[in-house]
């Protein structure tokens, strides 16, 4: 879904908010999301934290993780 998002939006800022984060390994790199946040008692400090963050910033324009996949696979591949 954030790849489909990426592609429509490439400004958009997306925060993904699981609370399988840590036994599937998700990331920013391995999901194109701005921010990964858990599921805990702490969630909504940290959600506040990453929108006020996010809403201040300029936008950086990420490739969707599938893409930023191929390329590194492609850099470590040349190495």
């Amino acid at each position: 879904m954030i790849e489909r998002v990426r592609q429509r939006n490439p400004n958009a800022r997306i925060i993904l908010l699981s609370g399988f984060v840590e036994p599937l390994g998700l990331t920013e790199e391995t999901t194109g999301a701005d921010a990964v946040i858990a599921k805990s008692s702490n969630e909504p400090a940290h959600l506040l934290r990453w929108v006020k963050r996010l809403a201040s910033r300029a936008p950086v324009r990420k490739p969707p993780a599938a893409q930023r996949s191929v390329a590194t696979k492609v850099r470590k591949a040349a190495r």
